[in-house]
């Protein structure tokens, strides 16, 4: 995991720009196409309890109960909701959604379409067991995407997975901790909060927009902070926010680290973490 150091100007390319500016702007205006991808996205910490339907009769492995959905991507499909069992545990939960069509190849470039502009994913990975349907993943945080192709259309699922303590990775409130002073470790934001805050570090006058694997970096030498950074689909702590800045303390010039986030509140601070011991290696 790297992250820009003050002085590295090696990111200032257009392309970075670029990619930056589609995340500023083109988003906001497919919201209302992206709603329903939202909403399962947003649904995925809580193992989309809203969206339970009636059990479904099927010949499932013992390990495996299926659901209805009562929430669809769209009206041209069936969606439906998997637990998945280790031992005496659930170790996850997916929701589904096939999509019959004639041109298969053409509703999974639409779906990898909408994707990429609802919630900005752009590399999928491809995870094809032989003899089988091509199956494509990726990341959003610590949630699993998925994509396969079927003969009669593809399908589209979101898995979220527990961890080794049952709490479900990529909740806003793994791992909460309240302090002596009734101060709790996990107190999250709303994802459009740290949208909103990015973009505004963004547009500033003065500000050079760069991406990195995980991360889109706006870096401004006229105001503060000096650095802001939000992750992208790709890291695990996704959606998160860190700023990074120059001040004065006891004297003394430090490098200081804050942020918000909107996902997993573990990954979350242990980027922070990781922040701030690169601030303080800085100063030695």
């Amino acid at each position: 995991m790297t992250f820009i150091h003050p002085q590295n100007t090696a990111f200032r390319l257009a392309a970075g720009a670029c990619l930056v500016g589609a995340f500023v702007n083109d988003r906001a205006a497919a919201q209302d196409a992206c709603e329903p991808l939202q909403q399962v996205i947003d649904a995925a910490p809580s193992e989309f309890a809203a969206f339970y339907g009636n059990e479904i009769d099927g010949d499932f492995p013992p390990q495996i109960t299926g659901f209805e959905s009562t929430h669809k991507l769209s009206a041209n499909g069936s969606c439906s909701i998997a637990e998945v069992v280790q031992g005496d545990a659930r170790f996850s939960t997916s929701y589904t959604c096939s999509f019959p069509t004639d041109d298969v190849a053409g509703e999974v470039a639409r779906l990898k379409t909408q994707i990429k502009a609802c919630l900005d994913v752009r590399d999928w990975t491809d995870q094809t067991a032989p003899n089988a349907p091509t199956v494509l993943l990726a990341s959003y945080g610590l949630l699993r995407l998925s994509i396969s192709h079927h003969e009669t259309g593809p399908g589209f699922g979101v898995e979220v997975f527990r961890d080794q303590n049952g709490q479900v990775a990529g909740s806003s409130v793994r791992g909460n901790q309240t302090d002596a002073d009734g101060r709790q470790s996990c107190t999250p934001r709303a994802q459009s909060e740290i949208n909103a805050a990015f973009r505004d570090y963004a547009t500033r006058t003065g500000a050079e927009l760069t991406t990195q694997d995980q991360f889109y970096v706006a870096q401004n030498r006229q105001s503060a902070p000096l650095i802001a950074f939000i992750t992208r689909p790709s890291h695990p702590a996704h959606p998160a926010i860190i700023t990074r800045d120059v001040k004065e303390i006891d004297g003394s010039v430090v490098m200081t680290a804050s942020g918000d986030f909107a996902g997993d509140c573990l990954a979350f601070h242990q980027l922070l973490n990781e922040v701030r011991q690169m601030n303080e290696s800085v100063g030695e």
